[in-house]
């Protein structure tokens, strides 16, 4: 079973994630509230983090590997891996996201439930300020 090969690539894959993530977020300047608002229509105002879709993932892998037929054809043995790497992909990046990255670059989690501006949003805590790079004195 390649169920370890699927463990390491899914944490492989939520470290490129994570980089991707970082990359538009710090890089590029974007903002998931802004970029996802119009599915605010859609959702009822939740917001959906790529943890969510990864946590569903990660358990429908198991079934899904015990309906397929043993050996023929050969390749179908890797669909349940290959879903539950990604579920792992996805719900580990989004953890280092809220948990690790943004904390320290950002000053907060920033682990809404609610879009803001939604009359259930409450904001997430600013715990410190965001981390700045020192300025070279002159």
């Amino acid at each position: 079973m390649p169920w370890l090969h699927a463990l390491w690539i899914g944490l492989l894959g939520a470290l490129g994630l994570e980089a991707l993530t970082v990359f538009l977020r710090f890089g590029l300047g974007w903002r998931s509230p802004e970029r996802t608002r119009p599915l605010a229509k859609l959702t009822r105002g939740w917001r959906l983090h790529h943890g969510y879709p990864g946590l569903v993932l990660m358990p429908v892998a198991i079934p899904i590997y015990t309906l397929l037929p043993g050996s023929e054809p050969t390749w179908m043995l890797w669909i349940a891996p290959a879903i539950l790497a990604a579920g792992i992909a996805l719900a580990v990046s989004d953890l280092i996201h809220h948990a690790l990255v943004l904390p320290f670059l950002a000053g907060s989690h920033e682990f809404e439930l609610h879009y803001p501006g939604h009359p259930r949003h409450k904001p997430a805590p600013v715990i410190r300020e965001p981390w700045r790079p020192r300025r070279r004195a002159a």
